[in-house]
């Protein structure tokens, strides 16, 4: 982390490699945004060479059924994504034809979408490990925060897979009932439904909660800060220091001196007792 002084403030930068947070419901808009000029002319690429774009996070795909215009589309996306200030992964990027397996983001597309089998096999597997051992030693994916990791990767089934992905949610369910949580951190947070109603109604949604009572009105004493003059004012306009305090009480959305249609001969007294002070 490094420091940097600019305008008396002091910031920290995360000097090493930084990465987009996974998980973050901001991250895929965030990508969006970033790659927004990239896929319009990814998309111009695959229009004129008779392909299909698309774009799931970083990962970049281009279906067609004809063969012959592959390496043309390559070259000029190794150019596109370099200008637009990306870097192709060399190891990851590769041409599946028809009668291989199709894999993108992990999800086989020849003919139905399907997890790949390997991965499903692991995840069976640490789940079998979970409800039997428990959550020490264990980890999924990258890392991080098991509980959540495990829940993504079942939904991710889900999504595939309806009925794989639920049985998947229902082991884990038997896990936390089985081991309760890893830590207080992956508890669940508690269901704020009743505050939200209590808001929509204009109740306090809190029984700790309330109402800021309105601010008191102002007093001239302590308004104008030239208190050597302050007599003198209160002379020229004809009011003394209780009317002031009178009116303050009678009326609280007025000013202590109401001066909407002000006299010009007070305007002018009271710029010449102020004149030249700061």
């Amino acid at each position: 982390t490094q420091t940097v002084e600019m305008d008396a403030q002091r910031y920290y930068i995360h000097s090493k490699q930084r990465y987009l947070p996974q998980g973050a419901p901001t991250s895929p808009m965030i990508s969006n945004i970033i790659c927004r000029r990239l896929d319009a002319r990814l998309q111009g690429l695959a229009t004129k060479y008779g392909f299909i774009y698309t774009r799931y996070a970083d990962d970049l795909t281009f279906s067609s059924q004809q063969t012959d215009k592959i390496q043309a589309l390559l070259n000029w996306v190794k150019v596109t994504v370099k200008e637009e200030g990306f870097v192709l992964h060399p190891d990851k990027t590769r041409i599946m034809h028809q009668g291989a397996r199709q894999e993108v983001t992990g999800i086989v597309v020849n003919q139905s979408l399907s997890v790949n089998r390997k991965l499903l096999k692991q995840f069976r597997a640490l789940l079998f490990q979970l409800k039997k051992d428990g959550y020490a030693g264990k980890e999924w994916g990258k890392g991080g925060s098991l509980l959540p990791t495990i829940k993504g990767f079942a939904h991710y089934v889900k999504m595939v897979n309806p009925q794989k992905g639920e049985h998947f949610l229902a082991q884990i369910a038997e896990i936390i009932a089985l081991h309760g949580y890893p830590s207080d951190k992956e508890k669940p947070a508690r269901s704020h439904k009743k505050f939200r109603k209590a808001s929509a109604m204009g109740q306090l949604p809190l029984a700790s909660q309330h109402v800021a009572q309105p601010p008191s009105p102002p007093d001239i004493d302590k308004i104008i800060h030239h208190h050597d003059v302050l007599d003198q004012v209160r002379e020229e306009l004809g009011l003394s220091k209780r009317d002031l305090h009178k009116e303050s009480k009678t009326d609280k959305q007025q000013a202590t001196i109401n001066i909407d249609t002000p006299d010009a001969g007070v305007l002018g007294f009271i710029k010449s007792l102020f004149g030249g002070k700061s």
